[in-house]
């Protein structure tokens, strides 16, 4: 991943120049959507394999405990929802591989 700094600036310039002018507009675009893509691609790569985004409400206390529980959680990590998210992904993901 190109950092954006004005040495990965320079960086993109110089690799620029490597493409012929009419196949620029193509490879800079190409090059954006590695970096960042649009919702729409991140939709598509996780559809084309078999993933969803799922948006489920749920209190988050009793569900933290369940996976400290369950050692998928640090008890330290309880109050942070981005921990208690990724846990809780791993969790479904084992689940549903040995279940």
């Amino acid at each position: 991943m190109i950092a954006l700094s004005d040495a990965g600036l320079a960086h993109l310039c110089v690799a620029a120049t490597a493409v012929a002018p009419a196949e620029r507009h193509r490879w800079l675009h190409r090059i954006a959507a590695q970096i960042d893509p649009s919702p729409q691609a991140q939709y598509y790569h996780r559809r084309k394999n078999g993933r969803r985004v799922l948006k489920v409400e749920v209190e988050l206390g009793p569900l933290a405990d369940l996976l400290v529980d369950h050692q998928f959680l640090q008890q330290w990590d309880t109050e942070d929802p981005e921990a208690v998210r990724l846990a809780l992904q791993e969790a479904l993901r084992v689940w549903a591989l040995y279940s």
